[in-house]
């Protein structure tokens, strides 16, 4: 090897170090090992909670008008996606899906319908592989609203939508 050869690989390497300390100093810098589970608890269910959907009133029978929202974090507090949530409720009529997934961003969300019954009416989400994971909702169900006129003519004869006597 030639002395002019040593001086430019020694150029060479000086350069490429200084480029890459540079690049280090971002603050965007990913080392290895980032986003892979630090601790047994990271990468797992570790926390259900309602985003919103609780307080919601609505008519007897109908549908809710806004989604039921829960989200699911590992114990690192990062959202987990693909994960089964289960809803259920024990309210009579009330329609609800049995599951859901969680999107990118941890969340689920289910539309419902009320039940039968007028007042508080509740229902569940769990974490499908961590029962100990849970949430509740409660909305409340109010009366069907009947129209400010009266549907008896004032002759016996009740007069429904049909525009028919009962």
């Amino acid at each position: 090897m030639f002395p002019s050869d040593i001086r430019i690989t020694a150029r060479l390497i000086s350069l490429a170090l200084s480029t890459v300390l540079v690049a280090c100093q971002g603050s965007d810098l990913t080392l290895p090992g980032d986003g892979l589970p630090s601790s047994p608890d990271d990468g797992l269910p570790s926390s259900l909670e309602e985003v919103s959907g609780s307080g919601q009133e609505g008519t007897v029978g109908s549908r809710l008008p806004e989604p039921l929202v829960v989200r699911v974090t590992d114990g690192a507090a990062r959202p987990l996606s693909q994960v089964s949530i289960r809803f259920q409720t024990d309210v009579p009529g009330a329609e609800i899906p049995s599951e859901a997934t969680t999107n990118d961003t941890g969340y689920a969300a289910v539309r419902v319908s009320l039940g039968e019954l007028e007042g508080p009416q509740t229902f569940h989400a769990q974490v499908a592989d961590a029962s100990e994971l849970t949430t509740t909702f409660e909305v409340i169900a109010v009366a069907k609203h009947h129209d400010d006129h009266d549907d008896d003519d004032g002759n016996g004869h009740d007069h429904d939508d049909d525009g028919e006597d009962d």
